[in-house]
């Protein structure tokens, strides 16, 4: 990983929406340097509802998502479990060839955020593909994927201490392009965290090299 930290707690955004689509909902989404659309909606009256969220490219449907993502931010802030977010990956060709990006609810057309526009930030886009993703399984259990390791192990540090070490042990195949059917394999993990983590106190978690 060449130094670099994965973790699941901090997310590096080059526009940023905070817009409540609805009196009832509240929701952000954000377009990353990678060119993937992330972000999250829940509704605090219902927190038990989850929604799929459709993504639009110039007015174009191009790919839909379940809105149960873990977003540490709102688990910090009791919200529920924090399983309201999403994520999608976008070719960064189609990102800088494009003039706005829109995320809504699907069936009902709600917007999530503000329409952004691409022809402000496209030069920022960058066309690396996403090398990992990390996801709470629930629990004190892990499941994920990471790209490029020569050595396929790696620390699980919690609260700045190193509490386990992390190996990939098998090939997880995913998507290129969200709406495409290119794939490929990468490295997979499953870990679970120690029994003493399950304290009902909030921790942040980082995997590194």
């Amino acid at each position: 990983m060449d130094g670099r930290v994965m973790t699941i707690a901090r997310l590096g955004r080059l526009q940023v929406s905070h817009e409540q689509p609805a009196p009832n909902l509240v929701s952000r989404c954000d377009l990353l340097e990678d060119a993937r659309l992330v972000g999250f909606i829940f509704d605090p009256d219902y927190p038990e509802r989850r929604f799929t969220v459709e993504v639009l490219v110039d007015g174009l449907v191009v790919a839909t998502s379940y809105a149960n993502k873990f977003v540490p931010e709102l688990f910090e802030q009791r919200i529920g479990d924090g399983g309201y977010g999403f994520a999608v990956n976008l070719a960064p060709e189609v990102v800088s060839a494009a003039r706005t990006l829109q995320a809504r609810l699907a069936n009902l057309g709600t917007p999530i955020g503000k329409t952004i526009e691409l022809s402000e930030i496209a030069s920022n886009v960058s066309s690396k593909r996403v090398s990992a993703e990390l996801q709470w399984m629930g629990g004190l259990r892990f499941l994920g994927w990471i790209d490029g390791l020569i050595e396929h192990s790696f620390e699980a540090v919690v609260d700045g201490e190193t509490v386990s070490q992390v190996r990939a042990t098998y090939w997880s195949r995913i998507e290129e392009e969200q709406g495409t059917l290119a794939s490929r394999n990468v490295p997979g993990f499953d870990f679970h965290l120690p029994q003493r983590f399950a304290d009902g106190c909030v921790h942040r978690l980082t995997l590194r090299q």
